[in-house]
């Protein structure tokens, strides 16, 4: 055998082991294990996340729950008791010097028991929570009529929000135009970033720019405002609030 020959050979074996060693880490993911509850994380680009709480909690004992951390495969395998459990994965990360709690979407929802089960995670910008969580992944953005507005009719006014450098996740965000709830004054599900927001009252005599303010730093009224969602508030986890009036 002449050296070229030995050389694919070597090759051939090594891409072997490493399709073995993946297929191996998958099955591992993949198939379910009686008595353990096991899952992949991942990011909004699919990659594994370390470091991630994972939370089994006992749906009939109150306060009684299991916890671990995913790998740096993004991977979690806890043992679990008898009882009646839900998965829940949050995640801390830390953004234009504010640290969020996140919640992480679950790829099934249901409960489980002893039997076990999978239950991956993944991270998401904004969509509504599953499971026993209520709310959206995104923040809120509520919005309030300055005293002495006329400006009852809330549906004609237009937002636009400019992202300000990176979201949450590193990604690249995009300009949105939005309108306040159905129901409640608030812009519902924004992807958590730093924006620059405008608005203008769109009437038949055409569009009338509005003046804002941030109330949470208690800004003044300009005719664009920076907002930063706040993880905690007195109205709730990752909100901002603008206020609003004619010029």
């Amino acid at each position: 055998m002449n050296i070229h020959k030995i050389a694919q050979r070597v090759f051939l074996l090594a891409l072997i082991g490493i399709s073995l060693s993946c297929n191996k880490g998958s099955e591992e993911i993949a198939s379910e294990e009686t008595g353990y509850v096991k899952g992949r994380i991942t990011d909004t680009q699919g990659k594994p996340l370390k470091d991630v709480q994972i939370l089994i909690d006992n749906t009939i004992i109150y306060n009684s729950y299991l916890q671990s951390t995913s790998d740096a495969n993004g991977n979690y395998r806890i043992k679990l008791t008898n009882g009646a459990w839900m998965a829940y994965a949050i995640m801390s990360k830390t953004f234009n010097g504010k640290t969020y709690n996140l919640y992480l979407d679950p790829e099934t929802d249901s409960g489980f028991g002893i039997e076990g089960g999978i239950r991956n995670f993944q991270w998401k910008l904004s969509g509504s929570k599953r499971g026993n969580l209520t709310g959206t992944y995104g923040g809120s953005i509520l919005l309030n009529r300055a005293i002495g507005s006329t400006l009852f009719d809330t549906e004609n006014i237009e937002f636009t929000l400019t992202p300000v450098g990176k979201l949450i996740d590193g990604s690249t965000g995009e300009v949105l135009v939005l309108h306040e709830d159905a129901n409640y004054p608030k812009l519902a599900d924004v992807p958590i970033g730093r924006y620059t927001v405008t608005a203008v009252y769109k009437s038949a005599a055409g569009d009338l720019p509005l003046k804002l303010r941030n109330q949470y730093i208690n800004s003044g009224f300009e005719s664009s405002v920076q907002i930063d969602f706040e993880p905690s508030s007195p109205d709730g986890d990752n909100i901002a609030s603008i206020e609003y009036r004619e010029n």
